[in-house]
């Protein structure tokens, strides 16, 4: 189903990311609304992102200008 409205599953090792998929899933599924889902998302995103980026350039860090 959530292929279907173009929202692809995204997994992880990680005890908390997993917890928080579950829940955007669970939220998805009660209520059709899939914002819980994307912002554990966009997350996961970021943490990759900040996992391959130079510090200057990674998201949160409050020296280069972007932040959440």
């Amino acid at each position: 189903m959530l292929m279907n409205n173009d929202i692809i599953p995204v997994y992880s090792a990680k005890d908390s990311a997993i917890l928080n998929y579950r829940r955007g899933i669970i939220s998805y599924y009660e209520t059709g609304n899939y914002s819980v889902y994307t912002d554990y998302f966009l997350g996961r995103q970021i943490e990759r992102i900040n996992e391959i980026a130079p510090p200057k350039y990674q998201y949160g860090n409050s020296s280069n200008g972007f932040s959440r």
